[in-house]
């Protein structure tokens, strides 16, 4: 569910979210969930903690795919301090895309939304990711507003707050190990000025998970749209091209009318086993049976006549086949059939 290709099934693109439904404000709210842990994650930890997080994930990634289930998650957030609800909870706000599957950078977020903003003293508990989005917005702005907020007296941050508060070696640290680019994710961020909660929030709806592991394939590495966002490990598509994948299916299961081809609509080569094959179908529909001369014909390919089924066939009778049973006038009739 996590390979590219998968993903460009899912949209993070806002234009074709319905926010009428349920599912539609699930979806933003999961994504603003992430995204401002993921933004909070160098002001948050600190690097001991955060190898100590990724130790254990890679101890419970037993395929080394970069991907663990949720219990595994589960039990690791426990493992590092989080109550079981609360890990639960933050698990669902940062499964974005309905997966389940838990990155490293997911857990990461999950850790910091389970240790920081579902417990709060004071506060009843919050029961789903829309709960959590007004505590982490605000907590936000208590780690990066700095001198904006003071001076604007109103909960606004500026992209150079948000660089102080960050820890650089932490940064380093999320970007060589979560896949994270903070340079890509602040792309459409305002390089002057401030930006409130309501601007916040829409850049990172449009976002769409840019310099994250939820960015588009095609995205990652490259967001400006360059050359470099082509040439990227992550565009399969690109690389491997829409005739190659056919090839590869169709040498696998030796299926046809994938592509065009002048040996018509069938390229298999020539078996020895008369199978059911969608070619050696007549234009009625109905199937020849097996080891009969016609689908010996079609599927064999005038090869394989030493094959059992090759041969049963060439002896079966057919009706350009003489009936010996049956004797010419004048002569008799021989006492049993060949």
């Amino acid at each position: 569910l996590q390979h590219p290709w998968m993903q460009g099934c899912f949209s993070l693109d806002p234009a074709h979210w319905n926010l009428a439904s349920e599912a539609g404000n699930d979806l933003k709210n999961r994504l603003i969930c992430y995204m401002l842990a993921v933004i909070l994650l160098p002001s948050s930890i600190q690097y001991r903690e955060l190898f100590q997080l990724r130790s254990c994930f890679v101890g419970c990634d037993y395929d080394h795919d970069g991907f663990v289930s949720r219990p595994h998650a589960h039990r690791i957030l426990k493992e590092r301090g989080a109550d079981g609800r609360d890990a639960a909870l933050a698990l669902d706000a940062v499964n974005v895309t309905g997966t389940g599957a838990v990155d490293p950078c997911a857990i990461a977020a999950a850790h910091i939304i389970a240790q920081g903003f579902c417990s709060v003293q004071g506060e009843d508990r919050p029961r789903r990711p829309s709960d959590l989005v007004p505590r982490i917005l605000a907590g936000f702005f208590r780690a990066c507003g700095g001198d904006a907020a003071k001076r604007a007296q109103r909960p606004v941050a500026s992209l150079g707050g948000v660089g102080q508060a960050h820890d650089r070696v932490v940064v380093k640290e999320v970007e060589a190990h979560l896949g994270v680019s903070y340079e890509d994710l602040f792309l459409s961020f305002p390089e002057e000025g401030t930006f409130d909660q309501d601007a916040l929030i829409e850049l990172i709806v449009e976002s769409q998970g840019r310099g994250t592991p939820l960015a588009q394939p095609d995205d990652r590495g490259g967001e400006a749209g360059g050359d470099e966002g082509e040439g990227s490990e992550h565009s399969w598509g690109d690389a491997l091209g829409l005739e190659r994948v056919q090839d590869l299916v169709r040498g696998v299961f030796q299926t046809c009318g994938l592509g065009g081809g002048g040996g018509g609509p069938c390229e298999v080569p020539p078996c020895d086993v008369a199978l059911r094959h969608p070619c050696a179908l007549p234009p009625g529909g109905s199937s020849f049976g097996w080891g009969s001369p016609t689908s010996v014909a079609l599927c064999g390919g005038g090869s394989g006549q030493n094959s059992p089924v090759a041969t049963a066939s060439a002896a079966a009778p057919t009706s350009a086949t003489p009936d010996l049973t049956s004797a010419p006038s004048g002569s008799a009739a021989p006492t049993s059939a060949p």
